[in-house]
């Protein structure tokens, strides 16, 4: 539990602004302030916790008005996939507010607090040193401990690549389904245009396949591949115990996940820079509406 007391809260431009005109009622914004205030980003505390080198394993909010609050850290290192900022203004002493990662392993750490105003973050105090240790039967032999910090490590940067090949489909798929529309409504687009734009939304569905399983089976029942994203969470469970190094099965169901999200990674490499630039040039030359991603060539 991180303890810590604000003598004041931390006001916004809009606070700011209305105790100045309590003094002086006649002061009123000026065009600029009023935009300033709505484009505000709202003031904040940081907790961060770092390891016994220095280095950032956990970054989260924290209340910010005035008085004493007490903050819990869950011992989990920062997700690979940011969840968005989370506060804990409602209940100060509620546990799991934000959702980490990985356990962190036994060892010196330390814990800041800092403030976050327009951006700028200032620290406020610390470091506070403290000692993480584990409480348990049987703890892992400092050999399979140091198995285990570097799978998790692994597995961390396979959860940021599997998103990132994730969302990019996403992106790739709104884009030919755009294309497509349009493709069809252009009279002197080429026929081979629209045939290639449908051949690369049906590898799009054959790659969303792999990544995430074929959901059209799976709900009825069908036997179906298993996808990456299962494969991945096969292998995400050997990061999760302290009392047991990463089995065989979690290490070969990573290796095969992470052979995979590389090659599917190239291969929407080679799509985004190829095939889209391409039919992006195409509706460019035939003065085709907007498409997302595509800016106008200007004159």
């Amino acid at each position: 539990m991180i303890t810590y007391h604000l003598k004041e809260s931390l006001p916004t431009a809009k606070q700011k602004r209305r105790d100045a005109q309590k003094k002086d009622p006649n002061n009123y914004p000026t065009p600029d302030q009023l935009r300033a205030e709505a484009e505000e980003e709202e003031p904040g505390i940081l907790i961060t916790i770092l390891d016994a080198e220095g280095k950032t394993v956990r970054q989260f909010s924290a209340p910010s008005s005035a008085g004493l609050h007490r903050v819990p850290w869950d011992m989990r290192l920062a997700s690979a996939v940011p969840s968005g900022p989370r506060s804990v203004e409602a209940d100060d002493d509620s546990f799991g507010f934000s959702q980490g990662g990985s356990p962190a392993m036994p060892g010196k750490y330390s814990a800041t607090i800092s403030k976050r105003v327009n951006g700028v973050v200032a620290p406020l105090a610390g470091p506070i040193d403290f000692q993480l240790r584990y409480v348990g039967p049987s703890p892992l032999p400092p050999a399979d401990l140091k198995l285990l910090v570097e799978f998790q490590k692994q597995m961390t940067k396979l959860h940021r690549d599997l998103a990132a090949v994730q969302g990019t489909s996403r992106e790739i798929t709104t884009k030919l389904n755009q294309m497509k529309v349009i493709l069809d409504q252009l009279p002197e687009a080429p026929a081979e245009s629209r045939e290639r734009v449908r051949k690369l939304i049906t590898n799009q569905r054959e790659i969303a396949r792999k990544l995430n399983g074929d959901s059209v089976l799976s709900a009825r029942n069908e036997n179906v591949p298993m996808s990456i994203a299962e494969r991945v969470g096969v292998a995400d469970d050997g990061t999760y115990l302290l009392t047991a190094k990463p089995t065989g099965t979690q290490r070969e169901q990573f290796a095969i996940a992470r052979k995979e999200v590389d090659d599917l990674s190239a291969a929407l490499r080679k799509l985004t820079e190829t095939d889209l630039k391409e039919l992006e040039t195409l509706l460019d030359k035939l003065g085709a509406p907007w498409t997302p991603g595509r800016l106008p060539a200007g004159k």
